[in-house]
């Protein structure tokens, strides 16, 4: 048990070191209307919905940590806004979590959006953001759903790959 708990971790902090250099390299290239997926949220999402809380809140801070190292976000805010992120989908995904293509799609969707708006409110916070409408429409829901497409494929990797519950 202990050895699984170990490798799981270890495995989890490969992939976050693996989706935050395709983030910041090789995602660049594929970018449709000015979004990318956004993997290290997938890779939140995943461990919330099948591990647990702790694990989504450990998986969001560690994720916001790299996203902030590489993209020059003030310090904490990715931090606060994945966690709490990861936290909260670790909770309600045992009531919500639908293992099916669609309701991949659509929680991860959810989950997305919920996230970056908690980000843009914060950056409201120290004044560093456009106005709400734009990045809405521009930023926020272009990157929701893209990451919701990307999502059910790269979960049926993390299931094949990672050991869940």
């Amino acid at each position: 048990m202990n050895w699984v708990m170990n490798s799981r971790n270890l495995l989890i902090l490969l992939l976050i070191i693996l989706f935050t250099v395709l983030q910041c390299t090789a995602l660049n290239y594929i970018r449709i209307l000015g979004a990318k997926p956004d993997l290290l949220l997938i890779l939140i999402v995943f461990s919330s919905f099948n591990l647990n809380p702790l694990y989504g809140l450990g998986v969001g801070a560690l994720c916001g940590l790299f996203s902030e190292a590489t993209s020059g976000i003030p310090s904490g805010l990715a931090v606060l806004a994945y966690s709490a992120g990861g936290l909260i989908l670790g909770y309600i995904g045992r009531w919500v979590y639908n293992p099916t293509l669609f309701g991949e799609m659509c929680l991860t969707f959810v989950s997305a959006l919920g996230v970056y708006l908690f980000f843009f409110f914060l950056l409201q916070t120290i004044n560093m953001t456009l106005p709400f409408l734009n990045a809405f429409v521009s930023i926020i829901l272009p990157a929701s759903f893209y990451t919701a497409c990307v999502a059910p494929a790269l979960f049926r990797f993390l299931r094949i790959i990672l050991p869940v519950r």
